[in-house]
């Protein structure tokens, strides 16, 4: 049976700084869709240059969601992306439009490909405070002695995805692992609603990812930086503090934690500028890491997407 183009989601990934917010407008522009992002730091306010915020005209020229719902100092888990996600997909499709899921967020990505059942376990800060004490390494020897199947998904890196899932394991005794195989086929009850629905990955949901040369993308980090700087990034990081505070959301973010450290006097901001672009590129790394695991069809160009996207509407 040929599935209704409007039952179908486009995804479209890369690492960062590899230019999917410029595509996914043009991509969504030509075939009638809306853009909803997969970036879990683009959910705050006033988080605009750090992040690469589409500009007030960009967000104009098409339908964006899930950017600009959270205060900073409030949270977001990857369960209330899960949740809103797929709110969001089925109004998009009961307006008769395509949905176009753009973002270098993995595990927001892999939470819905896979239909991942996220437990909605709220902040203990308590253990948040003694956790964060520890270091990385530390961090993740614990979770991989209390969940070895979870220890192998995370990002070891990821502080604060390690502290989450530990946090998790407290109230739960374990944490849901993502599986990235295929996904199987479910009719069962609408609480176990998949964006995939039914009928399967192959013929509902295309996934594109932005391939470049590390040469290239090495190019495209240090123009963004740069841009970003250039954009005001040392005033917007000001502007945050002064309202919010020290959060650990800022401290966590690359690009506003080293120029906290240029404020405080640990940097210069030229030895800010080289650090954000190298904690760029290493974040970059760890992006590809995951892309892996999931069933991308890489694209270097428009061009390609739209053939992609033509062949995959057909089916």
């Amino acid at each position: 049976m040929k599935l209704s183009r409007h039952s179908k989601i486009v995804i479209l990934t890369g690492p960062t700084a590899s230019g999917k917010t410029a595509l996914a407008i043009k991509l969504a522009r030509r075939f009638g869709g809306e853009i909803i992002s997969a970036d879990s730091r683009q959910v705050y306010w006033g988080m605009n240059i750090g992040t690469s915020k589409s500009s007030k005209n960009e967000l104009k020229s098409v339908p964006h969601h899930l950017i600009d719902i959270r205060n900073p100092n409030g949270s977001y888990t990857l369960a209330h992306f899960r949740r809103d996600a797929l709110k969001v997909i089925k109004q998009i499709q009961n307006r008769g439009h395509i949905p176009f899921l753009v973002g270098g967020t993995p595990f927001y990505i892999s939470a819905l490909v896979n239909n991942l059942q996220i437990p909605e376990v709220k902040p203990n800060l308590k253990l948040r405070r003694k956790l964060e004490k520890l270091p990385v390494t530390a961090l993740f020897k614990m979770l991989k002695s209390k969940d070895p199947a979870r220890a192998k998904s995370i990002d070891s890196h990821n502080k604060r995805r390690l502290i989450r899932a530990l946090e998790i394991i407290e109230v739960l005794g374990n944490v849901p692992s993502p599986s990235l195989g295929r996904v199987p086929e479910d009719r069962g009850s609408p609480k176990s609603y998949s964006v995939l629905g039914w009928q399967g990955r192959e013929r509902s949901l295309l996934i594109l990812g932005i391939k470049k040369s590390d040469s290239a993308l090495r190019r495209s980090i240090n123009h963004r930086t740069e841009q970003m700087l250039r954009a005001g990034l040392v005033r917007e990081t000001k502007k945050l503090i002064r309202k919010y505070g020290r959060r650990k959301l800022f401290v966590d973010t690359i690009g506003y934690a080293e120029i906290i450290q240029y404020l405080d006097g640990q940097l210069t901001l030229a030895e800010a500028k080289k650090l954000i672009t190298l904690h760029t590129y290493q974040f970059t790394r760890r992006q590809l890491t995951w892309f892996r695991r999931l069933p991308i069809h890489w694209i270097k160009n428009q061009q390609q997407a739209i053939k992609q996207i033509n062949t995959f509407l057909k089916k």
